[in-house]
Order: C-alpha cells, then structure tokens, then sequence
C-alpha cells in the first residue's frame, strides 16, 4: 500500500529532480549507472528513456514489484541493501544515492556512501541527491510540506531526517565522508541539492 501511494503522490513532484539528474548523467558520459534505493523505479525509468544501461537495487519487496510493473525491459532490478550492494567493485560507470540517506542513521549514511563508491570504477562519478538546508525566502510552503510528508514517513524515518537537517544536510554529511563534489546544483526550489563526486585512477576520491 505505501509503495503503491509512493507511486501516485510522490513520484509526480520528483519529476523535475528526476530529469535534473538524468541530464547530470549524461554531462557526465556514463553509460551504465546503478541507482541504489531505487523505489518505484522512476529515476531508472527516466534515465532508461535515454538509452541508459540502468540498475536499480532497492530492500522492499514491494518498491521492486511496482518498479517491474512500470519498468520496460531494458532496466534490471535486484533486491538488496545499500548497506551490502550485491556487485563486483568498480562495476559501474556512475551510482545514484536519491533521497535515501535522510532517512538513516548517522552510520548507516556513511556506510551506503562507502558502498556506493566501492561499485564505481575509477575515473566514474557518484551523484548524490538529498536535502539541502534551503534559504529563508521563497520556499518555506514546500520546506514546510517537506517536513510534513518526512514526518508522518514514520518515527524512525522522521528521526533520521531531524538528525540529517540538524548535521548540515547533504553539503556537511559529504564533508564529514571525505567526499568534495565538484559540482552541486539546485533543485526543487533550493531544498534539494544535487551533488557530483569524482573519483580519482587510484581509487580514491576527488
């Protein structure tokens, strides 16, 4: 039922952050791209439009069955954590973190980074998507109706998203994981921030 109202309700307004980083991906040149939390299966559908090699890995049983109800062919879907991505290292060209890491603990976050980064090859790219502490004027009905939806998401999904907001939200969590992106943009009126990080021939992180 929640993955079925995820569908209607949410992946609607996500349309605009979903195109956004559709095009952050093909400014990037990758070809295959893995997209970890991946829900519904609307970020992996709109990058699949494109001729995108696409992944999606999600834990819920039911995201995933919606994801192949609505997906073609030409997206593979597998059930599994973040905490444990289930692929060889450096496997992908690029990998998605999209509005998963408010939602977790402070470990778990730095844990799924670390995944994330551990399937992408060297020279590849890990695009990180999530809330942004947005300025004062001009947002506060969306911020508001943001911290609404987060809330009533569940106590411990609200927890984590009052201790992602309190740490800095996306910007700080990327600095206390080493990560400096080279590129972060705006979306959905300055309350989401996309994130771009490169990864360096020795394997490290630039």
């Amino acid at each position: 039922m929640v993955a079925g109202l995820y569908k209607l309700a949410i992946d609607p307004v996500l349309l605009s952050l979903r195109v956004h980083t559709r095009a952050v991906v093909q400014r990037l040149g990758a070809t295959s791209v893995l997209d970890i939390g991946c829900g519904t299966g609307a970020q992996c559908r709109v990058l699949a439009e494109e001729g995108f090699q696409v992944t999606g890995v999600d834990l819920s049983p039911a995201m995933l069955r919606i994801a192949r109800r609505y997906s073609r062919g030409d997206v593979h879907y597998i059930q599994g954590s973040a905490l444990e991505l289930p692929f060889d290292d450096g496997k992908f060209d690029a990998a998605l973190l999209s509005l998963v890491l408010h939602e977790q603990p402070e470990e778990r976050r730095i844990r799924m980074l670390a995944e994330a980064l551990r399937v992408v090859r060297d020279e590849g790219h890990l695009v990180v998507a999530d809330y942004t502490v947005p300025p004062r004027r001009g947002v506060r009905p969306l911020w508001l109706g943001i911290w609404m939806v987060e809330h009533l998401a569940g106590r411990t999904h609200a927890a984590g998203f009052r201790d992602f907001i309190r740490r800095g939200a996306v910007e700080a969590l990327l600095e206390r994981s080493g990560l400096r992106p080279f590129r972060t943009s705006p979306v959905l009126r300055h309350t989401v921030g996309v994130a771009e990080v490169g990864l360096v021939p020795t394997g490290g992180r630039g």
